[in-house]
């Protein structure tokens, strides 16, 4: 067994030492020997070395990310140190995934620059003219594994998540009053990971994935790019609202990104945020609607503050509403509160929020920690004082 002396070039110094050991001796286990390493070591050592050459980097890591040493521990051996080894994490740069994620949507992207723009439906009036519908899309997961015997729930992956997303949607549609606008809600955790690693960023809890990401990413961008254009037969006006969770913190901001250059030269469309915020707000008349994903609030009590903070209009608005995702079971909070601005009050509006369903059945994880939800996707009729309605799609497949 010999290294590739260019494959040298891209080692760390331990990677070097143990690749010119090979080289020096003949097989990697007379090198594990030599430098008192198990022979697995010595392997896995050589399997990082080949991806880090296919992936050079500044400081080691893909974008100019770095390791972050982490611990160490020491050999003993007849009472002399043999040997240390040193324990890094690495800690990559998230603009350098973002670029990679973005590059995964190129092709959706370029594919649909040939679709034909779609014919506006005819106005509607009267009543409708002044009404918008929502359609309140809960954490989809999308890219999750679940085996029904395991979580006593239902069988998911991709296929399934993608199929019975769009099946409810189009039943939602299809029975929907109607309105001038769709206002297109996705509440967080759209994607079930972030990247290549299935484990949460923050948790590091271990994810059941379905696939490679970059399929997950192209499945993904087909069914909102089809969301949007079959909306767009049925209403004037087409708004998206995406936020990240914390599944996806940088997917759900680049499916946002994407989205809004697919329908840059439509103005009948409007995607939003794009920023990377955790809020998004859309005003119809003098209701003001707010989506997040609300892992990141304390709860859902202080999201009436959240909103007059952010924004100027909050006061204005005789109907406020919050549409949260996270815990995947519907939750209603209403409350009646003052309205505190440059320390003084000036006067008592009610708002509410809700966490909305999931379609999406439980994992392993959540379903062995007794999580359960009803599976249901929902569409709210507003007319622009306040709520006029709502429908419900449900899911019954266990």
């Amino acid at each position: 067994m010999t290294i590739d002396p260019k494959l040298i070039e891209h080692a760390t110094p331990r990677q070097a030492e143990i690749a010119t050991a090979i080289n020096e001796l003949g097989s990697a286990k007379e090198a594990a020997e030599h430098l008192g390493l198990s022979h697995s070591g010595v392997r896995r050592a050589m399997s990082e070395l080949r991806k880090r050459a296919a992936d050079p980097a500044p400081g080691g890591l893909p974008g100019g990310g770095r390791y972050k040493f982490s611990g160490m521990s020491v050999r003993v051996k007849d009472g002399e140190i043999s040997g240390q080894n040193f324990r890094y994490k690495a800690e990559p740069d998230p603009a350098y995934y973002a670029e990679k994620f973005a590059e995964s949507f190129a092709t959706a992207i370029d594919r649909v620059k040939a679709l034909p723009r779609v014919k506006a439906p005819k106005k509607v009036k009267g009543v409708a003219r002044k009404s918008m519908n929502v359609i309140a899309i809960g954490d989809s997961h999308h890219g999750m594994l679940a085996w029904a015997p395991e979580t006593l729930q239902s069988d998911y992956d991709l296929n399934i998540s993608i199929e019975t997303e769009r099946r409810i949607f189009l039943d939602l549609l299809d029975r929907a009053p109607a309105a001038r606008k769709l206002l297109i809600v996705r509440v967080g955790d759209v994607f079930h990971a972030d990247g290549d690693v299935w484990k949460t960023k923050r948790s590091g809890h271990h994810l059941d994935g379905d696939g490679r990401m970059p399929r997950v990413i192209n499945d993904v961008e087909d069914l909102s790019i089809w969301q949007v254009e079959t909306a767009l037969t049925r209403y004037e006006e087409v708004e998206v609202l995406i936020v990240p969770g914390n599944h996806d913190d940088l997917l759900a901001v680049t499916l946002a990104i994407a989205l809004q250059k697919v329908f840059r030269k439509n103005n009948r469309v409007k995607i939003g945020p794009t920023s990377g915020t955790r809020f998004g707000y859309t005003r119809w008349g003098d209701v003001l609607l707010g989506v997040t994903h609300s892992d990141t609030t304390r709860g859902m009590g202080n999201l009436g503050e959240v909103m007059n903070n952010h924004r100027e209009d909050a006061s204005s608005a005789t109907y406020r509403h919050w549409y949260c995702g996270h815990l995947h079971h519907r939750k209603q909070y209403n409350v009646d509160i003052q309205v505190k601005k440059n320390i003084t009050f000036q006067e008592y509006r009610g708002w509410s929020a809700e966490i909305v369903n999931t379609v999406a059945p439980g994992d392993a994880y959540s379903a062995g920690c007794g999580f359960d939800s009803r599976r249901t996707m929902k569409l709210d009729t507003y007319n622009q004082r306040t709520l006029t309605g709502t429908i419900w799609s449900r899911v019954f497949d266990r």
